[in-house]
């Protein structure tokens, strides 16, 4: 389901969704194979592009999301950003992916360049481990993600406020 006015735009590899207004938003309806356990392998990969203006919403909580499936407390997962960091996250806690998210004096993110993330889960070895644009971060401990949430790209929805991302998203693969 598409919320707000996402428009299609150029993309890294072709066309992307572009998310530039307040409540936009996309929004796949809750699956069982969008959960995982920690005994199951699984890989998430997404291609974006932040907006200079990526922290300078309507949402003052200062954590944008790029995507998330759950809430708080109903084994969620997702991908957010804070001042400094880019955060994998979830119900066992957030962990940085990328720590140096620049900005200039006017609080505008410098770094408006095509990045691709990835997250992989090793049953095998009860790992997960975050990559940003190729660049293994730590390994964390393979963990239970299960809700029966929808999940949103664009943004967060909870009862009282919507962490929007603002930018593009060329290619999200789960």
């Amino acid at each position: 389901v598409i919320s707000g006015t996402v428009t299609v735009g150029e993309g890294k590899n072709g066309n992307a969704a572009i998310f530039d207004s307040e409540k936009d938003l996309l929004t796949i309806a809750d699956n069982e194979l969008l959960n995982f356990k920690k005994n199951q392998n699984f890989t998430i990969e997404i291609v974006y592009k932040a907006d200079a203006g990526l922290f300078k919403t309507e949402d003052k909580s200062g954590w944008p999301c790029m995507f998330q499936k759950g809430a708080s407390g109903t084994g969620w997962y997702g991908i957010w950003f804070n001042k400094t960091n880019i955060h994998w996250g979830g119900q066992a806690g957030n962990f940085a992916i990328k720590s140096d998210l620049a900005k200039d004096a006017d609080g505008n993110v410098l770094d408006t360049d095509w990045h691709t993330i990835l997250i992989i889960q090793d049953a095998e070895k009860g790992t997960i481990t975050t990559y940003i644009d190729g660049v293994a971060g730590k390994p964390l401990t393979a963990q239970d993600y299960t809700s029966a949430y929808d999940l949103w790209i664009g943004g967060k929805i909870n009862d009282t406020t919507f962490q929007r991302f603002v930018g593009a998203i060329d290619e999200f693969n789960i």
